[in-house]
């Protein structure tokens, strides 16, 4: 994994475009990238980007995407109601996830990236070894609250940088803070 791993790495998306795009308004594109499941098409291509991932090494059976040495990485969505980490088709209404299902699914990957889209247009990265998340205060049904998360030491002693998307080096006239990127 990249050197990104030690940073909140922020990504603003263009979601005026986005919005004109699907023909509707802006603050009804805020609307449908406020929710989890929505966002989460669009935080596949952001990961990679910001990761080094290879676009063609997304959706990899067992895992959500599969970087250099076979990395496998799990992408979660961290919302203003928390994340759950187990797998997807154990989240939601009436569904359940055991502890067992949360340390399996942990383990599964070897890096997790927890995409924060609390402050949209900002999407906030955050990519965490598994080994790291065991011992979070994971409650029953395998989530963590948005607060609990950035209290994790982890995740709260992190500096943030701005990422810009579409180009594999930071552009001058839209991040001037940034001068080790770690990117070609």
């Amino acid at each position: 994994m990249r050197n990104d791993k030690q940073y909140i790495v922020d990504v603003e998306l263009d979601v005026g475009l986005a919005a004109q795009g699907m023909k509707v308004s802006y603050e009804k594109m805020l609307y449908i990238l406020s929710d989890g499941r929505a966002i989460s098409r669009f935080t596949e291509e952001y990961v990679c980007e910001v990761y080094g991932i290879s676009p063609q090494n997304i959706n990899h059976k067992g895992s959500d995407a599969v970087g250099a040495l076979d990395t496998y990485y799990s992408i979660k969505t961290l919302t203003k109601g928390g994340v759950a980490v187990c797998l997807s088709s154990n989240i939601g209404k009436g569904r359940t996830c055991t502890e067992q299902d949360v340390k399996t699914f942990i383990k599964g990957s070897a890096v997790h990236v927890f995409v924060d889209n609390t402050k949209l247009p900002v999407l906030s990265l955050m990519a965490v070894n598994s080994a790291e998340l065991m011992d979070w205060p994971w409650n029953g049904a395998g989530k963590i609250t948005y607060n609990l998360f950035y209290q994790q030491e982890n995740i709260r002693n992190r500096e943030r940088k701005p990422f810009v998307l579409g180009y594999r080096k930071a552009v001058e006239d839209k991040v001037t803070t940034v001068t080790n990127t770690n990117v070609p």
